[in-house]
């Protein structure tokens, strides 16, 4: 899939990076999981990205730390770009970071 740069402000490039790296560490970190996709696609007039791992998945609510880029601070920055960040988890069968930007 291509989407031309122009068509991405710098902050929702950011956003992406951000976003997958906060992801990708998470599940190296916490979720003992076998696997890790990351995938990028277009649906609509939306660029839409994936983290998903099929590690120990949360027991519930995500807690925020201060001082730290966490998912709060990420999904803050979203809704300040007017992107969806939403997150997807069952105990035992993993989790999913979904991430959804407007384009144009």
């Amino acid at each position: 899939m291509e989407v031309p740069v122009e068509v991405l402000a710098r902050e929702q490039m950011e956003l992406l990076y951000r976003v997958a790296r906060e992801g990708v560490r998470n599940v190296v970190v916490h979720a003992d999981a076998g696997r890790v996709v990351v995938t990028v696609g277009r649906a609509g007039d939306a660029l839409v990205m994936t983290v998903a791992d099929d590690g120990r998945g949360l027991p519930g609510p995500v807690p925020g730390r201060p001082g730290h880029l966490g998912l709060r601070s990420l999904g803050d920055m979203a809704k300040a770009l007017g992107a969806v960040l939403e997150l997807e988890s069952v105990p035992g069968r993993g989790t999913v970071l979904r991430l959804e930007v407007p384009l144009g």
